[in-house]
């Protein structure tokens, strides 16, 4: 396996298993974590074993109303020390922006709701019969 598509909570348990860090033979070289909020410093053993280049560590964001990420973000050993998710830029086909209540920009680290546009950006539309 080179590439694992992972929730940070199961990577929590693969961190846990017996002998896995002592083994430096992993074909692994990315690691992308979605599905809820990565912890950065639930990484500290993995990154003091392993590094933070192979394999690179991503983490990915995406809004349920999108159901696909629409932020990257490779994970550094910087980041341990941060408490919060880090969520990124966006992906290259999609535009966000963090809106107030009044649809007004905020500034960074400012709380606010996530805006996502772009061609990466679907929409569904159904119709009720009849």
């Amino acid at each position: 396996m080179t590439v694992l598509n992972q929730t940070p909570s199961a990577f929590r348990q693969l961190i846990n298993v017996p002998g896995i860090q002592t083994r430096k033979d992993l074909a692994l070289r990315v690691v992308i974590f979605g599905g809820e909020a990565l912890e950065p410093a639930m990484l500290r053993p993995w990154i003091e074993c392993f590094g933070d280049t192979h394999p690179r560590l991503i983490n990915m964001y995406g809004i349920t109303e999108t159901t696909v990420h629409v932020t990257y973000r490779p994970i550094t050993a910087a980041d341990l020390q941060g408490q919060r998710s880090p969520v990124g830029v966006a992906i290259p086909d999609l535009g966000i922006e963090v809106l107030d209540n009044g649809l007004n920009r905020v500034p960074i680290g400012v709380v606010g709701e996530l805006y996502v546009s772009g061609a990466g950006l679907s929409v569904a539309i159904s119709s009720a019969p009849g």
